[in-house]
């Protein structure tokens, strides 16, 4: 009878045929989400920089009687906001198209802006508000 040890392999020897194929897939999906997003992220990012952007809109959206009248006083444009909105730059930066949801004293909604940076000041091409559950059937006030 012998006395020798039986030597058994180590983890990743044992289990390497079904970990490099998930690695692999693992590698490839965050390459992928990485490449559709990073772009996307870049605008949130831009968005955080120009509080001026959102702060023109609402006033626009302030000086419109319907909506003071549906809305309130409109809060600041916050940061959770922001993320939880759609931003989109173009034309090197000079362009955007964003939907954000504002916060009023009697409800909330919902704000779609187009605007152009002509120098170093934004022009708002369109400002709209879009309530959810309007008290009549008009859903959306075109500010600008």
């Amino acid at each position: 009878m012998s006395n020798e040890l039986v030597k058994q392999n180590n983890w990743f020897q044992r289990h390497w045929k079904w970990m490099l194929p998930l690695v692999v897939v693992g590698i490839l999906t965050a390459t992928l989400f990485a490449s559709l997003t990073a772009g996307h992220l870049g605008d949130f990012g831009k968005a955080y920089a120009e509080p001026q952007l959102f702060k023109g809109a609402l006033d626009l959206a302030q000086q419109n009687r319907e909506v003071t009248e549906l809305l309130g006083q409109l809060e600041p444009v916050g940061n959770m906001a922001i993320l939880e909105g759609d931003i989109e730059y173009t034309h090197e930066s000079n362009h955007v198209n964003l939907s954000v949801r504002v916060t009023g004293t009697k409800g909330k909604a919902n704000m779609q802006v187009i605007a152009n940076r002509i120098n170093d000041s934004w022009e708002y091409q369109k400002v709209s508000i879009r309530v959810k559950n309007p008290p009549e059937k008009r859903q959306t006030i075109m500010v600008k």
